[in-house]
């Protein structure tokens, strides 16, 4: 009995040893994975400054972080204008291998890049699976023949120790955006900012015309405007620019592209605050075009640009605004991606206006302030 004893014990030690070795096999395959690894997915701004190598640009690195910590059965969401980054191609796929549904919408244009040509063959091009990838042909919600597909966000129904997690902003999934400034905004746990996507998301794959696509939704203190269908009167830039007082207003803006009607419009709205005693900077950014220049300068704008002697330039689409009404001082950031331009109301664009508060603001500043200070140098 006793020799019977010994080996029941070692039987079940082998059997304990097996369990556990099979548990540390699972859980090492689960990290070769990623998504058992720790993961905290950063939350508000992000900026990308111009670097050599995709790997060594920090937001790249957050949204390669948040997909390869997406755990199976949760949904990654991607939206976007252009996408070469073969990083990133790759770790969507690998998500999709593990059981993520990953879903992507590109303006139409992007088929030609081998980063698309990838995803189409891993994740095919019908809406109804589960993983797909949709080229629209022109704005996914607009007018037929009308705008692109320009929008830039990033979804996660869940990365890491965080649930609905939403990042926003300037950059496209290119390697000449790794070589850009460009900026991002990431909200952490917010149901709220995940349905608001999640319903411009359901449009944009079908890539049919709307009647009325306008969609503006309150995320707490924050907006998110999606284009298009404004007005060029009520068209939210524009709105929030006439609101702003006068005296005592400081407004900060870092541009990539500004022309056309609506931007002689904004420009001369900031020209005409300048005068009334507004301090108002811009950094100019590839594509402003003369005659915005030359309605900013009449009124008094400063202006520094934003593309240098070695090539490096902006793709923000930035406005910062400091000012007192009632009594209260505050603070809104404009960031998204919309260039100020007439061509931007007939796209699929996002405007996020953020009442940012002295600490989100200081972020903003920070950056426009080290471009600022490059531009004044060189």
């Amino acid at each position: 009995m006793r020799r019977t004893g010994v080996g029941v014990v070692v039987t079940c030690i082998v059997i304990l040893v097996g369990v556990a070795a099979g548990i540390f096999a699972l859980r090492g395959a689960a990290d070769e994975k990623g998504y058992a690894e720790p993961w905290t997915p950063p939350r508000g701004a992000l900026f990308g400054y111009p670097v050599a190598e995709p790997s060594g640009h920090a937001i790249v690195r957050a949204l390669i972080g948040n997909i390869e910590h997406t755990p199976p059965g949760e949904t990654i969401r991607i939206v976007g204008y252009s996408f070469t980054l073969r990083d990133v191609a790759e770790a969507l796929v690998a998500a999709h291998d593990r059981g993520v549904r990953v879903q992507v919408v590109l303006n139409g244009h992007s088929r030609q890049f081998r980063a698309v040509e990838l995803l189409l063959r891993e994740l095919g091009s019908d809406a109804s699976m589960r993983s797909f990838l949709v080229l629209t042909g022109n704005s996914a919600r607009g007018a037929d023949g009308r705008g692109v597909t320009h929008q830039k966000s990033w979804s996660f129904s869940r990365t890491g120790d965080a649930r609905y997690v939403v990042m926003a902003g300037s950059m496209n999934l290119t390697y000449l955006s790794t070589g850009q400034y460009t900026d991002v905004y990431s909200y952490v746990g917010r149901r709220d900012v995940w349905r608001a996507f999640d319903a411009v998301f359901r449009r944009q794959v079908r890539d049919e015309p709307m009647a009325s696509p306008a969609m503006t939704r309150r995320l707490g203190r924050d907006r998110a405007y999606f284009f298009p269908g404004f007005s060029p009167a009520e068209e939210p830039i524009y709105r929030t620019l006439r609101g702003l007082p006068d005296r005592g207003t400081t407004i900060r803006v870092v541009m990539h592209a500004w022309h056309s009607e609506r931007g002689h419009r904004l420009a001369s709205l900031l020209a005409s605050k300048a005068r009334a005693g507004a301090r108002v900077e811009v950094v100019e950014g590839l594509h402003v075009g003369g005659g915005v220049r030359a309605q900013l300068l009449a009124g008094g704008v400063r202006l520094h640009p934003g593309v240098f002697k070695n090539g490096d330039h902006i793709h923000n689409k930035l406005m910062l605004a400091d000012y007192v009404r009632d009594g209260r001082r505050h603070r809104l950031v404009s960031t998204g991606s919309d260039n100020w331009g007439q061509l931007s109301l007939s796209n699929d664009d996002l405007v996020l206006m953020l009442d940012a508060g002295p600490k989100r603001y200081r972020q903003y500043v920070a950056f426009y302030e080290r471009l600022r200070a490059r531009a004044d140098t060189e």
